[in-house]
């Protein structure tokens, strides 16, 4: 529900160059064994497309957002559904250029502790489901699914590319599939990055009709987002329709540690209550800035309802 900087990602590519590089070396001689199988009898728009791949092989692996656009909207479109291999017709071409990147070995080896050192650890859909990497005996498990913003059924040649995968939960991916969902996860604009175009909030006289009656059905939440397709694709107000626990005690918590009471904590424990950012992620339960939303599930709800309550103030950058 936020954007994360290229920077972030590309300091990775650097803590990562050399496994990178022989990846990038490995997966091009692949794709260029597939182009000089005879027994494909890959058509001229066929060879055409698989040379362009293998002559910029590196720049489509690391390619920006901007640059995968660019790609995508001109020498490296979508390709057609009818490309068939000549010899076997039950496979498509499509299917040979996947097979030669082989996405899925890289989804169980290298992935998982790459998406790690990002600092991703909630799904960037819903934020509402863990996406982390867990190590047992030195080996790096996914306990995740990704997404690839421009799908591999159209666009295999991106589906190695870094910055077209988004680490999702598996509820999120299954449901997305091959849908456009506008909304991207890195970018190179600071403001972006900062700030983000969702918000839940309650629904106006909903606190107040829930402190006259206890009730937790009385409280009703509200999503927003710039074009509906979170709440289309991922029935967002549903999943978290789901938590108004966390909302209620919220709502207890905001009447509980008044001002009065919070400026005790300052004097009882000064070390922890004139941090900021600490005492504040003490008091609501989670991460208090909007950029800190993919270190743990559910921050984004419970910084805008705190927010809302008027428990924190997020920064405004």
């Amino acid at each position: 529900m936020i954007a994360i900087s290229t920077e972030t990602v590309k300091q990775v590519f650097l803590l990562y160059k050399t496994e990178i590089d022989n990846i990038i070396a490995e997966k091009r001689q692949a794709v260029d064994d597939f182009l000089n199988d005879r027994s494909k009898s890959h058509n001229s728009k066929q060879k055409q497309y698989l040379t362009k791949i293998i002559n910029d092989f590196e720049k489509i692996v690391l390619a920006t957002p901007a640059e995968i656009e660019v790609y995508s909207n001109n020498s490296l479109k979508a390709i057609p559904k009818l490309w068939k291999n000549g010899v076997n017709k039950q496979i498509s071409f499509k299917d040979g250029l996947l097979k030669a990147l082989n996405y899925n070995d890289l989804r169980s080896s290298f992935y998982p502790k790459y998406f790690h050192k990002i600092g991703i650890k909630a799904c960037v859909y819903c934020n509402s489901q863990l996406t982390v990497s867990t190590e047992n005996d030195g080996n790096v498990s996914a306990k995740f699914q990704v997404d690839h913003y421009l799908d591999k059924a159209s666009f295999p040649c991106f589906s190695i590319s870094f910055f077209n995968l988004y680490p999702t939960c598996a509820s999120c991916n299954n449901i997305k599939r091959n849908k456009a969902v506008n909304f991207f996860l890195y970018s190179e604009d600071s403001t972006s990055t900062a700030k983000s175009e969702f918000n839940f909030c309650f629904k106006p006289g909903s606190v107040a009709k829930y402190l006259a009656s206890h009730s937790i059905e009385d409280i009703e939440l509200v999503f927003t987002e710039p074009n509906g397709d979170f709440q289309k694709t991922f029935d967002i107000e549903g999943i978290y329709n789901t938590q108004k626990d966390i909302a209620e005690e919220l709502i207890l918590k905001s009447k509980v540690y008044s001002k009065a009471y919070q400026n005790s904590l300052i004097k009882s424990f000064p070390a922890i209550f004139t941090n900021a950012s600490l005492s504040n992620r003490i008091l609501i339960g989670t991460y208090c800035e909007e950029n800190e939303i993919h270190k743990r599930p559910m921050s984004k709800f419970m910084q805008d309802i705190a927010e809302d309550l008027g428990m924190i103030q997020k920064s405004k950058k």
